[in-house]
């Protein structure tokens, strides 16, 4: 058994949450700041889920656009930014080499996503990473997909892909 110093009083916690001790005023307040704050998230909450299924639209369409006419239409999804840092030629020697080591498009799953939301004098911006497993006919890859939306901009754009796969690897 412990050794106690000095006199031990015991504490009823109920006499803490006695609904006097809080007036109704406050609990009125704390309620509605509690609804308030539920509904601040709860709304959040369903941006984050319409911007990640607005972005996966852009991942979709990208790779039908591959699968089915090529890739000069698929790097319309992709911002201007991009295609002038990676050069637009570049970029698509890079995704045509790739069609031909992977093979043709069959099937994608998205095995991750995260959204980031900016905001600013100068407006706002949301930010989608997916991270894709994708099948192809010969090799299946794994693809990253960076997509912005600012507020001038209507619909998401690629910013950054990676693709990584062993049959992409230099030999």
């Amino acid at each position: 058994m412990p050794i106690v110093f000095g006199t031990v009083r015991r504490v009823d916690v109920r006499e803490w949450i006695k609904p006097t001790t809080i007036s109704r005023a406050r609990r009125s307040f704390l309620a509605a700041a509690l609804v308030a704050a539920a509904a601040t998230l709860f709304s959040a909450g369903c941006g984050f889920v319409k911007n990640t299924q607005d972005a996966e639209k852009v991942v979709a369409r990208h790779f039908q656009m591959l699968a089915t006419n090529g890739v000069d239409l698929a790097l319309a999804d992709y911002s201007d930014d991009f295609l002038k840092k990676a050069g637009k030629e570049e970029w698509r020697r890079k995704l045509t080499r790739a069609s031909e080591k992977l093979g043709s498009f069959e099937n994608y799953g998205t095995l991750n996503w995260k959204v980031f939301s900016n905001f600013n004098n100068g407006g706002s911006a949301t930010t989608v990473e997916l991270i894709c497993q994708v099948n192809y006919s010969k090799h299946a890859a794994r693809e990253t997909f960076k997509l912005l939306k600012s507020g001038d901009e209507p619909n998401f754009k690629i910013v950054d892909h990676q693709i990584q796969s062993a049959a992409l690897q230099p030999e």
